[in-house]
C-alpha cells in the first residue's frame, strides 16, 4: 500500500439500501466521495452536467466540488466512501464510471463493509488496504480502452477468478473460437489467456493477503487454485518470493 493511502483517514462508510435516495443542493465537502450504485440509479448535477448512475457504475468527486442530487425514484442500493487524503495528493480521476462493477469489486466492497463494522484491532489498516484495492481498480477501468472482444475476455475472467475456467469457456463466453481468442489476446496483451488468468489470481490473492487473516491456502482456493503447490510455484514465479514471504513482509 502506498503511502498516501496509509496517511489517509475515514470520514465514514455508507451502505444504504433505500425506496428512493434523497436529494440534496449545493452539497460539498472537503474529502474525496466515491458512490458506487449497486442496484438502482441515482442522478448528480456536477461539473456542469448531469451524470446518472445505473446499476454496476461509480463516481468519484474530488474534495471542495459541488454536487446537487435529484430526488430518487426507484429503490437503490448504493455504498459511498467518504475519505480525507493527505493535502498534496492529486486526484487522479474524477467523474462518471460506467460498468465498473466486476464481481472482485462486489466482493471488495462487501469485505471492507464487514471489517468496517469489527472491532478487530487492525480495522482501520485492513480498510486502507482495501480501499486502495478499490481506488485502483477504478482507475484501471478508466484506462483499459483496448480491443472490445479482449476486455470482453478480461472482464470475464475477473469476475469469474475463484471459478474453474477452460479456454474454451472462455472463448464460449464472448462467442470467439478458443484458437481465434487465444491468437487475439496474445496479440494483443502480449500474454496468453492463461498467463493472464494466473497473473489476476496472483493478484487477488496479495490483497487479501492484505485484508484477510485467512491461512494463505483457504485464499489459494477462494483465488481458483484448487492445487496449493500450483499456487505456490505461480506466486513465486509471478510476485518474486513465497506467498508467505510475501504476507510476511507487507502486512503489519
Amino acid at each position: 500500500m502506498s503511502e498516501t493511502f496509509e496517511k489517509l483517514s475515514f470520514v465514514r462508510f455508507v451502505n444504504a439500501n433505500v425506496a428512493s435516495v434523497h436529494a440534496f443542493e449545493n452539497h460539498e465537502r472537503a474529502y474525496l466521495d466515491i458512490t458506487y450504485c449497486i442496484s438502482g440509479e441515482m442522478t448528480y448535477f456536477f461539473n456542469d452536467e448531469w451524470i446518472t448512475l445505473e446499476s454496476g457504475d461509480a463516481v468519484i468527486f474530488p474534495p471542495c466540488s459541488a454536487r446537487v442530487r435529484e430526488k430518487g425514484t426507484v429503490p437503490t442500493h448504493y455504498v459511498s466512501f467518504n475519505v480525507v487524503l493527505p493535502k498534496d495528493y492529486e486526484v487522479k480521476a474524477t467523474g462518471h464510471f460506467k460498468k465498473c462493477i466486476s464481481g472482485d469489486t462486489a466482493y471488495m466492497i462487501e469485505l471492507f463493509g464487514k471489517v468496517w463494522s469489527s472491532s478487530t484491532p487492525e480495522k482501520i489498516e485492513r480498510c486502507k488496504g482495501i480501499f486502495h484495492y478499490l481506488y485502483n481498480e477504478l482507475l484501471d477501468s478508466l484506462a483499459d480502452k483496448g480491443n472490445p472482444h479482449v476486455n470482453r475476455i478480461k472482464q470475464y475472467i475477473i469476475d469469474n477468478l475463484s471459478s474453474k475456467m477452460s479456454i474454451k469457456e472462455i472463448a464460449d463466453e464472448v462467442h470467439l473460437a478458443p484458437q481465434y481468442a487465444c491468437t487475439l489476446f496474445k496479440k494483443n496483451t502480449g500474454m496468453t489467456i492463461v498467463e493472464f488468468v494466473d497473473r489476476e489470481r496472483i493478484d487477488l490473492a496479495k490483497r487479501l493477503m492484505l485484508v484477510s487473516n485467512s491461512p494463505i491456502y483457504e485464499i489459494a482456493g477462494r483465488c481458483g487454485f484448487s492445487d496449493y503447490n500450483y499456487f505456490s510455484n505461480i506466486f513465486k514465479k509471478i510476485a518474486g518470493i513465497s506467498a508467505r514471504e510475501y504476507r510476511k513482509s507487507n502486512v503489519k
